[in-house]
């Protein structure tokens, strides 16, 4: 039996793929727009989250962390812009966009989703940034992973 029947670090999609034809019978990555329905209907079992909290749609669901404390493994979207862009463009697609976040409709469907909406500042934004980036720059640096 190979690795990956075992554990698949996949896309989703292929993940999904091979969950269908029993090649890949656990996953570590899976998306929860694609998930949730499989979960509801009783086709994927899921173990645990990587967020650093439950999901209010999955609050029965525990978390890596309750296990592993310090877990935590999420996606994250934000909007960027080049360097040079003047200050004035870049503070009107900010209040824009934080403005789309407060829309119900829209908040209703990334929740759904188990997508966590933030908005706020730019500052705020590359903070967290940076902070991921020295986070998983550890991470890269404790497993001595090399660029091959």
């Amino acid at each position: 039996m190979s690795h990956r029947r075992l554990l698949s670090l996949y896309p989703s999609f292929e993940v999904f793929r091979s969950i269908g034809t029993n090649r890949c019978r656990r996953s570590f990555r899976l998306r929860n727009q694609i998930s949730l329905p499989l979960v509801e209907a009783g086709s994927l079992r899921l173990l645990a989250v990587a967020a650093s909290r439950r999901l209010p749609t999955l609050p029965d669901m525990p978390t890596i962390a309750e296990t592993l404390p310090g877990f935590e493994a999420v996606a994250w979207y934000a909007i960027m812009a080049p360097p040079n862009t003047p200050k004035n463009i870049t503070a009107r697609i900010n209040a824009d966009v934080n403005e789309a976040l407060r829309q119900p409709e829209l908040q209703e469907r990334l929740r759904k989703l188990s997508a966590e909406t933030y908005g706020g500042s730019i500052e705020r934004t590359a903070k967290y940034l940076q902070e991921e980036v020295e986070r998983w720059g550890n991470v890269i640096k404790a497993a001595d992973v090399k660029l091959q």
